[in-house]
């Protein structure tokens, strides 16, 4: 700061030409800064230039090294790729190139040697199960070591070891290993635990590891540089009968607690495949969160009657592609197990197409899933560093990264006390290789999928947290943010369906009775006009049976305009009408003029115990007259 030609030069500017400069920073110590002229210093300032004062030069490099983890500046680790594929049928060998052009054939891990296929086996089965006792985390320990020994010995060659040590404790990123394959077997194999020189090698963070697959289309395509705030679309799915429970309330009220820091959420209120299609098409989401179940190349929906509907991936991304072509969504987080599960190495073939692997090929550029089942306290970890990690503008690895650490060491990276830190700690022990089962496909730039949020973005996303009504003042309805009724709308369909007109919904005050209710009206409707009367305004008036009858009187004057008046003059021209047979001379009429409820009309006159008088709808001109008809019960 003291060299003579930036001063002479920031003088020559003079003060017009000094005050227009850009903001720049000079990291200095104090005593450097105090030996400076008073009149350079303010020469300084008035360049723009502010001094970043620390108490001596050995706190210098630790400061850029926060600086450059702060603001996601780590320089991208050496990558190498490798493009694997059978030499032929009968599986026996693999083709493995790497970046570089280079070419080898190897044995696959499973030819000749019955214990890695009996190990792969072991493992995934002991995985899915908590490990309480040490023998079975020792067991469990000693199958992966042998299956990480295995692939890591058929996958990497010397030159490639070579490279990942010469990184080693380098700053910056780890180098990055890319698993390209067209078969699922190949892809479906748990090379997270690839081991080099005796260490986990993606656990010790020496590595990253993602897969990709070919693209169907050649206009696959990839991230760009970001220009929005992450916004998530979650859809929770949990038809009924499916395999392991899962609770619809209790799952988004997990994932609301756990992203609303960091993203804007929508949620999706059926969890059907048409409401997720609708939901992209209206949200435009940077990414799509799906928790439920999968089958092999399925994800299961719910129908509108709440039961299995499995929905085929390709068909889905269509469907989505044919509503919303513009706003296909670059991210998908597949919570569900099993979604990158493994084949059958007898038979040597998956024999089924992978969830995750299938969502990549067919256009979704960044895929996270999962190998196996994960407890939802140790999914809830992943979820929060992950979207935590896009919530700061780093890089989707970078927060797949952090995840896995997470549960490798059983924290949670929220910045804040969890009051769960025990229960994390205690499934992590119990589920040790829980970090392995996190699986990322990524095709092309590793560009953030957001922007960085600012600070003042939270709070103004908790003020947007507010739910919509519709309705009068004496009656307000939840429009959106109605959760926690999905199966009993879904009973009531079923219900609706086998005939059933009359229903009673009763619970204690606050349970959301009248939201119900009003959901329901539509489904029961089916597109008829519809008039709901509210029993406690009527037995707060002076004089119910007349309220009633008025009420009645005004949904007829808002259903057939100036022809309902002439009904009311030829009902004010008959006294001797109790309130009741006014009511029902009103509501005959409403039915007999209405052809779209013929069957209502049925109804009502079967139920009838009495003559009915109604009034003709006038065709052209003319009144409208009396008429008798009558029911019986």
């Amino acid at each position: 700061m003291t060299d003579p030609r930036l001063l002479d030069w920031l003088r020559g500017l003079g003060s017009d030409g000094r005050e227009v400069l850009q903001p720049s920073c000079a990291v200095m110590t104090e005593g450097d800064w105090n030996i400076i002229p008073k009149k350079d210093r303010v020469l300084l300032e008035e360049g723009n230039i502010k001094p970043v004062l620390l108490k001596k030069h050995a706190e210098i490099p630790e400061l850029i090294r926060h600086l450059v983890k702060e603001l996601g500046l780590f320089p991208a680790g050496p990558t190498l790729s490798f493009k694997v594929s059978f030499t032929s049928d009968e599986q026996k060998q693999w083709r493995v190139e790497t970046g570089d052009g280079a070419v080898r054939e190897v044995d696959v891990p499973w030819t000749g040697s019955y214990d890695f296929a009996e190990a792969l086996r072991q493992f995934t089965k002991m995985a899915e199960k908590p490990a309480a006792e040490e023998g079975q985390r020792a067991a469990l320990h000693t199958h992966a070591v042998q299956l990480g020994d295995a692939l890591g010995e058929a996958l990497l060659g010397d030159d490639d070891r070579k490279r990942i040590r010469n990184a080693s404790g380098r700053d910056g990123a780890p180098p990055l290993v890319t698993l390209e394959s067209d078969d699922d077997l190949i892809l479906s194999l748990p090379r997270e635990l690839l081991r080099l020189d005796g260490q986990f090698a993606v656990r010790e963070g020496r590595i990253d590891l993602v897969r990709t697959t070919t693209p169907g289309s050649q206009q696959a395509p990839t991230l760009s540089k970001p220009d929005r705030y992450l916004k998530l679309l979650v859809n929770v799915s949990a038809p009924e009968g499916s395999s392991g429970h899962l609770d619809y309330e209790a799952e988004s009220y997990r994932l609301h607690r756990a992203l609303h820091d960091y993203s804007e959420i929508a949620f999706t209120e059926l969890g059907s495949a048409d409401d997720l299609v609708k939901g992209v098409a209206e949200h435009e989401p940077l990414g799509v969160h799906f928790s439920g179940h999968g089958a092999p190349g399925k994800l299961l929906f719910e129908d509108d009657e709440g039961q299995k509907d499995a929905v085929a991936i390709n068909d889905l991304l269509r469907d989505i592609r044919t509503a919303a072509p513009d706003k296909f969504s670059r991210f998908f987080y597949l919570a569900s197990c099993h979604g990158n599960d493994p084949g059958d190495l007898e038979e040597g073939q998956v024999g089924s197409t992978i969830s995750a692997a299938q969502l990549h090929r067919e256009g979704v550029t960044q895929v996270v899933g999962y190998y196996g089942p994960i407890m939802d306290v140790l999914s809830t970890v992943a979820e929060v560093a992950i979207y935590k990690a896009m919530g700061e503008g780093r890089t989707t690895l970078d927060g797949v990264r952090q995840a896995r650490a997470a549960l490798a060491q059983g924290v949670e990276i929220t910045g804040k006390v969890s009051h769960r830190a025990e229960v994390v700690q205690e499934r992590a022990k119990t589920f040790p290789f829980a970090w392995a089962q996190l699986v990322l496909y990524h095709r092309g730039p590793d560009h953030p999928l957001s922007l960085k949020l600012p600070e003042q973005y939270v709070q103004a996303q908790e003020a947007r947290l507010e739910r919509k009504y519709e309705g009068t003042e004496q009656r307000r309805f939840l429009s959106t943010g109605f959760i926690g009724r999905r199966r009993d709308l879904h009973a009531f369909r079923r219900k609706v369906r086998q005939g059933q007109h009359v229903f009673v919904f009763q619970g204690l005050g606050g349970l959301g009775k009248s939201t119900l209710a009003f959901k329901a009206i539509p489904l029961l409707a089916q597109g008829r006009p519809t008039m709901t009367i509210w029993c406690h305004e009527i037995e707060d008036a002076e004089h119910q049976a007349r309220e009633l009858t008025s009420r009645l009187s005004t949904f007829g004057q808002e259903r057939f305009g100036s022809d309902w008046g002439g009904v009311v003059m030829q009902v004010d021209r008959m006294p001797e009408l109790t309130e009741a047979q006014r009511f029902e001379t009103f509501l005959g009429t409403i039915l007999d003029w209405c052809p779209i409820w013929s069957s209502t009309s049925t109804t009502w006159n079967r139920c009838s115990t009495a003559r009915i008088t109604t009034i003709r709808r006038p065709s052209g001109r003319g009144r409208a007259r009396p008429s008798r008809r009558s029911g019986r019960r």
